[in-house]
């Protein structure tokens, strides 16, 4: 809780703030409740239903859960907010693979990439899904570009398992 103390006129002032339900969901996240988090998440969007990123934790929270269909659901309204929110896409194309819908995942990491082309888990998590695909000559560029851009978990993994495009 968070307090302020003021002299006001003479008078000595003691005031607490209470911290906001996003605080709150935030903190929760932080400790793994991922139920509360989700619980502070939903008031903090009672309060301001344009709040995206109270939509972004809440569903980073669902996915955490491993309830990908509502932390989808979540993430498709941060983006009707917020069309440039890279990670609202980076979250969403995440449960994506998480179902198994590589396609989908994909289109939203290329999405990540058009809105922010230094990131790199975008490129890593998009190689995974190329690799899964069998698609090992795009899987291979995006885990250089990746590992360009710094994150070169991804590129070393496909060399150790033999499965680099030259």
């Amino acid at each position: 809780m968070r307090c302020l103390i003021a002299i006001f006129c003479g008078f000595l002032l003691f005031a607490c703030v209470a911290p906001s339900a996003y605080e709150q969901g935030l903190e929760a996240r932080k400790s793994g409740k991922f139920q509360e988090a989700i619980e502070q998440f939903s008031n903090a969007i009672k309060e301001d239903p344009n709040n995206v990123e109270a939509y972004i934790r809440r569903g980073r929270s669902y996915a955490n859960i491993k309830d990908y269909s509502r932390a989808i659901a979540d993430f498709n309204q941060a983006i009707r907010i917020d069309s440039s929110n890279a990670n609202a896409y980076h979250s969403r194309g995440n449960s994506y693979y998480r179902l198994g819908d590589t396609n989908k995942a994909i289109a939203d990491w290329t999405q990540v990439i058009a809105l922010d082309p230094t990131n790199a888990k975008a490129y890593s998590n998009r190689s995974t899904a190329y690799a899964k695909q069998k698609n090992y000559k795009n899987a291979t560029l995006d885990a250089k570009k990746a590992c360009d851009l710094g994150d070169c978990e991804t590129f070393i993994d496909l060399s150790d398992s033999k499965l680099l495009v030259e």
